[in-house]
This record gives structure tokens, sequence and C-alpha cells, in this order.
């Protein structure tokens, strides 16, 4: 029998357009993978369990303000004060309400485990990088917006941060090109 192509490389061949001269960047868009400047943070408020989940998914460069296989002593302290950075989650988001939330686990994944994972082109697909913030939170049902400080915690780093969200009764998204409210409530 024929081999088949993996899934999705069809899609991904016929993104490679030459006369675009940004192939990369589209097969980028198709397939989700992380886009220099472009972050996604999730939330998901659950009042019944009084847990609040915040995923920050951007690129390791975006992040760390530089992508290599191998990390000089220099890098080494970047990343140190980056992790630093983002395991104080006040300082990049805050709740309008007092919810009185306690950072219960944190998670942060830079690169890919399988070098494999590198797609097409490092100068223009980058490794994710995912951050996530588990809260136990004593009044979450009073949260109905976030105020995002990502940009001013990470200034000339993002340049789109888009967000979704999802509460016990509704969801949506909104995108945020500067720091601002996030509403998780439809009018």
């Amino acid at each position: 029998p024929e081999l088949q192509p993996k899934a999705g490389q069809a899609q991904m061949d016929s993104a490679y357009d030459m006369t675009l001269g940004n192939a990369d960047l589209i097969a980028a868009q198709q397939f989700g993978q992380p886009q220099l400047g472009k972050a996604n943070l999730n939330i998901i408020v659950e009042p019944a369990t009084q847990q609040v989940l915040v995923t920050l998914t951007t690129t390791s460069q975006d992040l760390l303000g530089f992508e290599r296989d191998t990390l000089t002593e220099a890098d080494k302290k970047t990343l140190a004060a980056m992790q630093q950075t983002l395991g104080n989650w006040q300082n990049l988001f805050s709740f309008n309400a007092p919810s009185h939330c306690e950072l219960r686990a944190k998670h942060l994944e830079l690169l890919p485990e399988d070098p494999e994972q590198h797609l097409v082109s490092k100068a223009s697909l980058y490794s994710e990088a995912e951050m996530t913030w588990a809260l136990s939170c004593e009044n979450p049902d009073r949260i109905t917006s976030v105020n995002i400080t990502l940009f001013k915690a990470y200034p000339n780093h993002f340049k789109i941060l888009h967000t979704d969200w999802l509460t016990a009764t509704q969801a949506g998204n909104q995108e945020l090109s500067a720091d601002g409210v996030v509403k998780l409530t439809h009018p």
C-alpha cells in the first residue's frame, strides 16, 4: 500500500505558497502553532469546585526574548527571572472582586520534549511555552472580570493577547493589544 501523509500534511502543503512570502506563518495559523508576538490566555472559573484555572500559551521567544537549544549562563539567568515573573500571578492578572484566591499549583512547560516537533523553519515557527496557574478561591462566583497586566510585565514582547473564558453560566473571548479588562459576562 502507498504511504499516507501525516494528518494535515496536504493542508500544510497547500498553505505553502511561495508567492505570498509567508508560507510558514500561514501554516502556523492553520495548525495552531505558536506565533511570535501573539499569546492565548484561557480563563476557567468554576464556582462549584471553588477553582480558577488560567493558562497562558505563547512562544518561548516571547517569554524569554530568545530561542536556543543550548542555554548560556546569561540565558539561564533570564530563564530564572522569567520563572519568577510568571510565578507571581498577581503581577500578570487580578480579579475584580475580593475572591480570596491562593495559588494551589503552577506548571511551566517551555520547549517540546521531542526536537522533531520543530516544524518547517525555526526562523518563523517557535517553540510553545505554556504556563498554567491553578487557584483555589473562596468566592469565585463574584469574579466578573479579570484585569490583565501581562503587557506591563513583558513590555515589547506581545502584540496581541487572545483570551477565551468560561464560567459556570457563560463563555466568550476577547482580544487585547494592551493591558486591560476582560469581562466574564455578556451584556
